[in-house]
């Protein structure tokens, strides 16, 4: 009897394992996985809220600016304005210049140049010696978005709106919206309850990160009305950011 070679299981070339496992960790990406209508694959505003530094790298150098403005007011009148501006020149883990300014006052500035990590210290810069605490700082405060929206992340949802260019790439346009009241998180007893938000933003269609952001947001504690109003533009993408050491070392 001649063997039943019809029925054998054919092994798989090397270069096809290959090839299937490329696919595998590509459809198991954020960018990839959004936009589908199977219900296990996550859609662009649900990888939005998991996107990492990681994801922002993807964009290449590029600039980024962003501002919030904080207003608590009294039902007495009272008000108390907070002005944050954050700026960020990215062009690898060895140069980026980082800087943020709170109520017209500079409290942080950070150059890191071929690897070499400078600090502006009041009115001068200070060579130190290791970038990597810059790095880890960077890695953990860069979310601008989720630091000024903080109490409203449970509590709101993106409708999306249709496509755009943003700086030369696909983007999607989404509405910000508050979830209806049956999905939000019951009310804490403390701190600043969210009361509404709206605004847009553009989120990379092959990234889900932001590049461009306009949300005004309120939210109330006990007499204090908050509002805070969050721009944010990254720009340049994709060009070289010519990060330099500082000019002048004392």
């Amino acid at each position: 009897m001649k063997p039943d070679h019809a029925n054998r299981p054919v092994p798989a070339r090397p270069g096809r394992r290959l090839a299937l496992l490329g696919i595998a960790l590509l459809a198991a990406s954020p960018a990839c996985r959004s936009g589908g209508d199977d219900g296990d694959r996550m859609t662009l505003a649900e990888a939005s809220t998991e996107v990492t530094f990681a994801s922002v790298e993807k964009l290449g150098p590029h600039h980024m600016v962003a501002m919030v403005e904080r207003t608590d007011r009294r039902d007495t009148g009272e008000e108390h304005v907070f002005d944050e501006l954050i700026e960020l020149s990215w062009q690898d883990w060895d140069n980026f210049h980082v800087k943020r300014v709170v109520d017209g006052t500079t409290t942080r500035e950070t150059i890191v140049a071929d690897g070499r990590p400078w600090v502006r210290v009041g009115d001068r810069w200070e060579e130190r010696d290791d970038a990597e605490p810059h790095r880890v700082q960077l890695r953990t405060t860069w979310n601008v978005w989720d630091a000024a929206l903080g109490p409203f992340l449970d509590h709101i949802t993106l409708e999306e709106t249709g496509k755009d260019i943003v700086e030369g790439r696909p983007a999607r346009t989404f509405q910000v919206v508050m979830k209806p009241e049956e999905q939000r998180p019951r009310p804490k007893r403390w701190g600043f309850q969210p009361q509404r938000i709206e605004g847009t933003v553009w989120l990379d269609a092959a990234t889900a990160v932001r590049v461009k952001a306009s949300v005004v947001a309120t939210s109330r504690r006990q007499d204090v009305l908050r509002t805070v109003r969050l721009q944010l533009q990254r720009s340049d993408i994709g060009q070289d950011q010519d990060i330099r050491a500082p000019l002048a070392v004392p």
